[in-house]
């Protein structure tokens, strides 16, 4: 008899993976891919999601056809801030667009004067002012913009209901997804704001995320019980909580985005915290989730490349760089003297980055402090979730930053009345997503092994009063 497995689609803004988890959760089968992008009909790049979909699903027949595992269940992880519009046939309408696409901040004034003004709006929905990646704000530019699809669309769906969508033919909502910074749900009220209804947006029944629909028989015969997704970040911290067993804790998922994350929130969000882009996530539960960002893969990118392009290294030089005590040393006292190498934190693209080599420094020395001022600016992100007259047990750090050990032992020395540690678990938000489909009759233990990080006890650090170089206080 085969084994019984679950099959995860976790989808990232680069990568795309399909894993496959046994019943210890241990992957046992994957497939990856990098898709190329294609633009929108203003020539902005966004996912071909078209493309994405033919691969899924040729991925998924392929694995059902393995004579080493019979899968039972699948599931979808995916990047958020992302929508996707429907006609009464069912058929996609418009482009889906990329989070990151420039529109005008003066076209959203309407919307934010109508029901209080910005500073009111963004307590209500508990997220900053974003433009796209406040995806509900898509449909309201979509609606003002492009008024020939908009009178087509029937309902939206958030991005991993879309792919539920694809695969069973039903339509659903999931709360984690309303509650990424999408503008779209009251905080206050626990529901939808009251736009939503005054806009005639339309969205289909919400459902808890444990639900299951059936695969289609077009796509497959066997029985399959598919999920209905669940958005990346909120995903990645259910292992963590299944293993935290209700000891608070704080979380530091890297990749693209540094989402830190406090699922122990009890409070509310005030206008500081969101004026220094932190935000509400809603968990499966309905529970809040107080989280701060940062976009840490992009910027460590860009800059990378800004070092690549100035001193003709080869591409990913950084990876082969190792930690070094004299090099951290001296990166830390040239900070602490206002000696900056990053001129713009937020430097989402290589024109928008600026950047102060010192002259005569090794480019193992030079990535040190790069790197180091990055995580600094991470580390104030970090405070900002860290509610007051709370005892957190445990620091974990997971994602690609992992591996880097100057982030590493940055946090664990910053925060060293904490304990800090990583766990032997990768993929953290497919493993969250498969988490919630996990059959009855599975026995529900994650088994993994504990790496602490020690703080760093032998240089003499104090931690720098930072202004960060995009013209914002955070000290």
């Amino acid at each position: 008899m085969l084994q019984e497995a679950i099959a995860v689609f976790d989808i990232g803004k680069t990568n795309k993976k399909l894993l496959i988890y046994n019943q210890q959760f241990q992957v046992i089968d994957h497939k990856e891919i990098k898709l190329k992008e294609k633009t929108d009909e203003d020539g902005s790049p966004c996912e071909d999601i078209d493309l994405l979909v033919i691969w899924m699903v040729s991925s998924f027949s392929e694995k059902l056809q393995s004579s080493k595992y019979r899968i039972v269940a699948l599931n979808f992880s995916c990047y958020g801030a992302s929508m996707v519009h429907l006609d009464q046939q069912g058929n996609r309408i418009g482009s889906f667009y990329n989070y990151l696409k420039q529109t005008s901040e003066n076209f959203y004034q309407t919307l934010y004067q109508k029901y209080g003004g910005t500073d009111l709006f963004s307590e209500q929905t508990a997220s900053p002012i974003l433009q796209f990646l406040n995806s509900g704000l898509q449909l309201y530019w979509m609606k003002h913009h492009r008024q020939n699809h908009w009178e087509e669309v029937a309902q939206s769906l958030h991005f991993p209901q879309y792919l539920f969508y694809k695969f069973t033919g039903l339509q659903a909502t999931d709360i984690t997804s309303i509650g990424c910074h999408t503008a779209l749900w009251d905080f206050k009220k626990d529901d939808y704001h009251q736009w939503v209804s005054d806009e005639e947006l339309s969205f289909p029944k919400i459902v808890n995320n444990r639900f299951i629909g059936s695969i289609k028989k077009e796509i497959t015969h066997q029985e399959v019980n598919v999920g209905i997704g669940i958005h990346d970040s909120t995903a990645s911290i259910q292992p963590y909580q299944k293993i935290s067993d209700g000891a608070p804790f704080l979380l530091i998922s890297t990749g693209t985005w540094a989402i830190n994350m406090n699922p122990n929130f009890n409070g509310d969000l005030s206008l500081s915290q969101l004026q220094n882009d932190c935000l509400l996530n809603i968990n499966t539960d309905r529970n809040k989730i107080l989280s701060s960002r940062y976009m840490l893969g992009r910027v460590h990118d860009v800059y990378c490349d800004c070092l690549r392009t100035s001193f003709d290294l080869e591409e990913s030089f950084y990876r082969f760089i190792r930690f070094n005590q004299e090099h951290y040393q001296k990166a830390w006292e040239e900070i602490n003297h206002g000696n900056y190498i990053i001129q713009n934190l937020n430097a989402y693209t290589e024109e928008e980055a600026k950047c102060n080599w010192p002259e005569g420094e090794s480019i193992e020395y030079l990535y040190h402090q790069l790197m180091l001022e990055l995580t600094l600016k991470e580390i104030d992100q970090v405070k900002e979730i860290m509610e007051e007259g709370q005892t957190y047990k445990k620091i974990y750090i997971s994602g690609g930053f992992v591996k880097n050990e100057i982030f590493t032992k940055t946090i664990a020395t910053v925060f060293k009345e904490i304990e800090v540690s990583t766990l032997s678990l990768d993929n953290t938000s497919a493993l969250g997503a498969a988490l919630m489909v996990v059959p009855s009759h599975w026995e529900q233990t994650i088994q993994c092994d504990e790496f602490k990080i020690a703080p760093l006890t032998n240089l003499e650090l104090d931690v720098p009063v930072l202004v960060d170089r995009a013209g914002i206080s955070i000290s």
